[in-house]
């Protein structure tokens, strides 16, 4: 083996590999993540129970104000549930809708928990709070609320709507916010 050979060969060996998913999930300090991860799901005001690959299930969800003011911010509240081990890092997809008023498409697409948690780091038995706000349209009398989790055109399968309805399209439809 030629010396220039050699030497290239330790350096390359000297390279720093990126850590696995797992191996960065070990390092979460998740003492920082109260508020985040939950010991169990509380009661909500609306529960859903849908599951998502047989990994994931959206237990349920709450809206802040209830009934929300048309033109005001919203809080909505999901509550996700890991049943197992979380391989791919997920983004929460939302679409607010309301067809028959010719209504555009609300997207409110996020990272779980405002990005502090990601669904690879998820564990088993994590139950993950998960905020997000959208604006309420001025024009309509409720949205219909859908989601899921994509990878950039890749959706996770929908396992089972739970007590929302599916279109078919790995997304769930887990109710309506009504507006006043």
């Amino acid at each position: 083996m030629s010396r220039s050979a050699l030497v290239l060969l330790l350096l390359c060996a000297c390279i720093e590999r990126p850590q696995s998913p797992r191996a960065q999930a070990q390092l979460i300090d998740r003492s920082r993540l109260g508020g985040v991860v939950l010991a169990r799901a509380p009661a909500v005001a609306h529960p859903v129970g849908a599951i998502f690959n047989g990994e994931i299930e959206l237990v349920g969800y709450d809206v802040s104000p209830e009934p929300a003011r048309r033109g005001a911010p919203v809080l909505v509240t999901f509550y996700w549930r890991a049943l197992d081990e979380v391989s791919d890092d997920w983004k929460v997809f939302v679409h607010l809708e309301n067809a028959a008023s010719g209504m555009s498409r609300i997207i409110a697409d996020h990272w779980p928990a405002q990005g502090r948690y990601h669904t690879n780091w998820w564990r088993k038995g994590d139950v993950v709070k998960d905020e997000w706000t959208f604006f309420a349209p001025v024009a309509v009398d409720q949205v219909e609320v859908w989601t899921g989790f994509y990878i950039g055109d890749l959706r996770l399968a929908l396992s089972n709507p739970g007590r929302g309805s599916t279109d078919g399209q790995n997304r769930v439809r887990v109710g309506t916010i009504q507006l006043r």
